[in-house]
């Protein structure tokens, strides 16, 4: 799949420069045999129930405890974090704080 890439060219005007071949972050370390520095895990926050997304440091451990608030409710979070040997980020629990 590749990504076009625009410019604008004056207000309101949009001129397709060409376009770029689209990579995966997985394509990207499976190529390199490298781990991505961060995942993005899916949740339920627990006190308004909306599904987000939480981008997880890689580096940080294997496992990891983060408190974040909730994008939605503005909740503090605690969540229990595991990262899987393919370097994916697995929330394993979340509950308010």
């Amino acid at each position: 799949m590749a990504r076009a890439v625009f410019k604008i060219v004056e207000a309101g005007a949009i001129r397709l420069l060409g376009s770029i071949p689209s990579l995966s972050r997985q394509s990207l370390s499976r190529k390199r045999g490298a781990v991505p520095l961060e995942s993005d895990a899916i949740y339920d926050c627990p006190v308004c129930g909306e599904t987000n997304a939480i981008g997880i440091d890689v580096t940080g451990g294997a496992h990891q405890r983060l408190l974040e608030d909730c994008p939605v409710c503005c909740r503090p979070l605690v969540f229990t974090i595991a990262v899987d040997r393919d370097g994916d980020g697995v929330v394993e629990s979340v509950e308010a704080e």
